[in-house]
């Protein structure tokens, strides 16, 4: 079920991500635009000649491809979403991670995958039920000893007045003398399959061990770039509104101007994905630890709502209780 809401989690993410970058691609657009009509303007008094005119133009078709490819897709994320959940999205709202629900140290997560991971735990339990199947198989071959108690006491039965008691007491032994040896196949059997399972159970908690430590340099690889994007972006909203005042004395060229505006676009563009990427990076460290459905059932403690319940038939596939809908 974790994977489950994690795929749905996925879906969601990529489709608010996409819609995110159309509206930027709409406004790369709209400032191209703008660029063309004061390039034009300029042109009217000689201030730049026609070659800058078709610089211009030409980024600006550029802006337009790059916005029809951008509602591609999303057309194609909307796709996804509606045939995972069988709804059309409306409004999408990402929610915040959960950040403070993540242990703060990987080996305490590692850890925690031991007792609640869901692969380890089905692997144990699986080791946990040969056990008992051959421990049964085991005492099916030893000497069986049974001990029957009876008693009795009747008051004028038959015709007969009076009293009358009766008690009986009886030892039985039971013991297999010959089974032609399908009780001990029985038993080398079992501990074969055991032996597969502790195998199992270590290859769980390998794979478990080396996700979570995955999760975490994913994690923090993405988090650690938040200042980085957030730095580069405010430099080129700065460096836009510079060399728009810088052009327009002269002292700026048109490639400048378009640079500084595909800089501007580029940076926006890296703030969403990396924004998914950490909001994903948490899911799926939840994931590992077998808490991700939890955690979001409960998420009103953290003032975040991710899984509005639905109807369990509204989810293809593996059809868990719970969908991805917004906050």
């Amino acid at each position: 079920i974790d994977q489950v809401a994690l795929r749905i989690a996925g879906t969601f993410h990529q489709l608010a991500e996409r819609q995110a970058i159309v509206a930027l691609a709409e406004q790369n657009l709209l400032a191209h635009e703008a660029i063309l009509k004061t390039v034009q303007t300029q042109r009217e008094f000689g201030m730049v000649t026609g070659a800058d005119v078709s610089r211009i133009e030409a980024r600006l078709n550029a802006a337009k491809t790059e916005l029809a490819d951008r509602k591609s897709a999303l057309d194609q994320a909307r796709e996804d979403y509606r045939r995972l959940l069988d709804r059309a999205p409306g409004t999408l709202a990402p929610p915040d991670g959960f950040d403070a629900l993540i242990p703060k140290d990987v080996d305490d997560a590692v850890a925690m995958t031991q007792s609640s991971n869901p692969q380890v735990m089905q692997a144990r339990s699986l080791l946990e039920s040969l056990h008992q199947q051959r421990a049964a198989q085991q005492t099916g071959g030893l000497p069986r000893v049974d001990l029957e108690l009876e008693g009795a006491r009747r008051n004028n039965v038959g015709g007969e007045t009076g009293r009358s008691e009766e008690a009986r007491a009886m030892i039985s032994l039971r013991m297999p003398l010959f089974d032609g040896g399908a009780r001990q196949a029985g038993v080398n059997r079992l501990t074969a399959r055991i032996r597969q399972a502790e195998f199992q159970v270590e290859r769980a908690e390998r794979d478990a061990e080396q996700a979570v430590r995955n999760d975490y340099t994913a994690l923090s690889a993405a988090t650690g770039k938040v200042a980085a994007i957030q730095a580069e972006l405010a430099a080129a909203e700065r460096l836009v509104s510079l060399y728009q005042e810088q052009f327009k004395t002269g002292s700026r060229s048109v490639f400048d101007l378009l640079d500084s505006q595909s800089t501007l676009y580029q940076a926006q563009v890296k703030r969403e994905t990396n924004r998914t990427e950490v909001r994903m990076s948490s899911y799926r460290v939840l994931s590992t630890l077998g808490s991700l459905v939890q955690t979001v059932t409960k998420a009103d403690n953290v003032n975040v709502r991710l899984f509005p319940a639905i109807e369990p038939t509204r989810i293809t596939s593996a059809r868990p209780a719970a969908s991805f809908t917004g906050r």
